[in-house]
């Protein structure tokens, strides 16, 4: 059976990290930061000032964060961690953004 965790927030500050599978992190109303971890993962911030982590090899994760935030910062997403060539695709309402990123390629003389 494949494992999934359902890790979820309160009104604070939360750091949610998800383990190995498919899980489902929920941050609540603080200022929460959300590491998905390996497997294909939900997350949902909530209406505070979100950071979502991401890092090689952990698959693809989904944000869901449909709260009206006001000002700019109210999302970080972190890709620091991130070596290997980048896609990103968004949906809103409103609007699909798709961003890649490619890694320089090493030249061999």
């Amino acid at each position: 059976m494949e494992k999934f965790n359902l890790l979820i927030g309160d009104n604070n500050d939360n750091v949610l990290s998800g383990l190995e599978g498919n899980d489902e992190l929920r941050g609540g109303g603080g200022n929460n930061t959300l590491i998905g971890g390996a497997g294909d993962d939900v997350l949902y911030g909530g209406p505070g000032q979100d950071r979502f982590v991401f890092a090689d090899g952990w698959g693809s994760d989904r944000i869901y964060d449909y709260e009206e935030k006001a000002g700019p910062g109210s999302y970080t997403l972190d890709f620091s961690e991130i070596l290997a060539s980048l896609e990103i695709a968004a949906l809103s309402r409103y609007e699909f953004l798709t961003i890649r990123r490619e890694l320089p390629r090493a030249s061999v003389p």
